[in-house]
C-alpha cells in the first residue's frame, strides 16, 4: 500500500531533509503511543523499515495501533 500524500505517514517519508529509520521510528511511536520505543522494539522497527522503509513504517503503524497499551490507554 502506498501512504497518501496527505497523510501523516507520507509527510514522515518525504519530509527534507530525510529522516535515518530510527528518527522515522520515534516519530511513529511518539505519535501513536506517546512514549519512545524500548530498544528492543526500536532495533525491531528499524530492521524492518531498513528492509522495507514505506511497506515498513505502514507496518509499524498496524502494529501500534493494536498493541494493548494503545487499545486500554487510548
Amino acid at each position: 500500500m502506498k501512504a497518501k500524500p496527505a497523510s501523516f505517514l507520507h509527510k514522515l517519508l518525504t519530509q527534507e531533509p530525510p529522516l535515518s529509520n530510527e528518527q522515522l521510528v520515534e516519530e511513529l511511536f511518539l505519535a501513536i503511543v506517546s512514549r519512545y520505543p524500548e530498544p528492543k522494539e526500536r532495533d525491531l522497527a528499524v530492521k524492518r523499515i531498513r528492509d522495507y522503509r514505506a511497506q515498513g513504517a505502514e507496518d509499524l503503524i498496524w502494529v501500534l495501533l493494536n498493541k494493548l497499551d494503545f487499545i486500554f490507554n487510548y
